[in-house]
């Protein structure tokens, strides 16, 4: 073979590997990921352990592990107990992603490893209330992401967490903005879309998530239900078994139409009914549905859906099952049926762990129906 066609073998070869995926990812990695979004974290959980024992030393598939807990926590229902376990995981995934990238600093899969595991790290520590620790652990990632990003270009993957560090950068409220300048936290609201849309569609194990990262910014940020609704319709109709995201789609419907969230709330509910959700996802949806009838002024059926809601409270919303009580209050004292409001009340006001402003609004609401003439041998 003459020198020339080595040349142009040679430059065929890099064209088409600048074109191509710059990390070849084992298939479990993606399979594990994907059946925890359908729900199935049991199988999940045992397609990344056998990951994991083949490759000990890839923070991938502790970030994938931490998923999949994330997901069964938020489908059984358990509380903070299961977030300490999340932590220790992903304390350890970080600690291994330092190790590696400490000996080949110039290396872009260690390089992200690093900065993903930072990412997530902060982010569960914010889950856990540790809100400074969070903001901390989750500015290390910028430098090590971007770094990796100029590097290859072609890592879209990287682009989950730098694209929502870049976002949520822009996005911190504006009395903190002299704290966002004093830790060196960059990024803009333009920036973090469109790094996140490039992750969206990119080939890694990561992509359900960035999906669902956009669904949140679009909805609680942005306030787009039409592109928010985008991306929740596609994560259910690829997982139509997994209730979170129906209950997310009803959020979505809430914010284009009251009346259309209602009717998402209720098809959670009918859903949930025919399988076997958890029974806080019972309770959300009769809850919600019956907030929204209740905003709308139609308090019978408002009244019939928040006694729905506390027939599957299991106390893990604590606000929202004293209001289930304490808003049907008010409507019956409204109707002047001031026994049935006052019965209302004292229950409400019994509902441990409740806030300390709602408390003092039922007992408020408690006392001065009790001071009226007509009550107060019945309180």
């Amino acid at each position: 073979m003459n020198f020339k066609r080595w040349v142009w073998i040679l430059i065929l070869f890099n064209l088409i590997g600048a074109k191509s995926w710059a990390k070849n990812w084992d298939p479990r990695l993606a399979e594990a990921n994907h059946l925890a979004f359908q729900g199935n974290y049991a199988s999940a959980l045992k397609v990344i352990e056998s990951y994991i024992q083949s490759a000990p030393d890839d923070p991938n598939g502790y970030f994938i592990k931490g998923n999949i807990l994330d997901w069964k926590a938020a489908l059984t229902g358990q509380g903070r107990a299961a977030q300490k376990e999340m932590v220790d995981l992903l304390e350890k995934a970080n600690d291994k992603a330092f190790h590696y990238w400490d000996k080949d600093q110039e290396n872009v899969d260690k390089l992200i490893d690093l900065g993903q595991s930072y990412l997530f790290l902060g982010r569960k520590y914010s889950d856990v209330g540790s809100w400074m620790k969070a903001v901390l652990t989750a500015k290390k990632c910028q430098k090590h992401l971007e770094k990796a990003v100029k590097k290859d270009p072609s890592r879209v993957d990287a682009l989950l967490s730098l694209g929502g560090f870049h976002y949520l950068a822009d996005n911190i409220p504006s009395g903190a903005r002299s704290f966002r300048g004093l830790l060196g936290i960059k990024g803009s609201r333009s920036q973090g879309l469109s790094e996140l849309n490039k992750a969206s569609v990119g080939n890694h194990p990561f992509v359900w998530d960035t999906k669902y990262a956009l669904f949140n910014i679009y909805l609680d940020y942005e306030k787009n239900a039409s592109m928010a609704l985008n991306f929740i319709q596609n994560l259910e109709k690829e997982f139509p078994n997994n209730p979170e995201f129906k209950f997310q789609k009803a959020r979505a419907y809430e914010l284009q139409d009251r009346v259309k969230g209602i009717q998402g709330f209720l098809e959670l509910a009918d859903f949930c009914q025919k399988n076997s959700c958890h029974k806080n996802y019972l309770f959300l949806a009769y809850y919600h549905a019956g907030r929204l009838n209740k905003d709308l002024g139609k308090n019978e059926p408002a009244k019939d859906l928040f006694a729905k809601a506390i027939s599957f409270d299991t106390g893990f919303y604590p606000n929202l099952a004293a209001e289930a009580h304490y808003w049907p209050g008010l409507l019956e004292e409204a109707a002047k049926n001031y026994p049935t409001a006052i019965n209302k009340y004292k229950k409400a006001k019994e509902v441990r762990g409740i806030s300390k402003e709602l408390k003092k609004n039922i007992q408020s609401s408690l006392e001065l129906l009790c001071s009226r003439p007509e009550t107060s041998n019945q309180c």
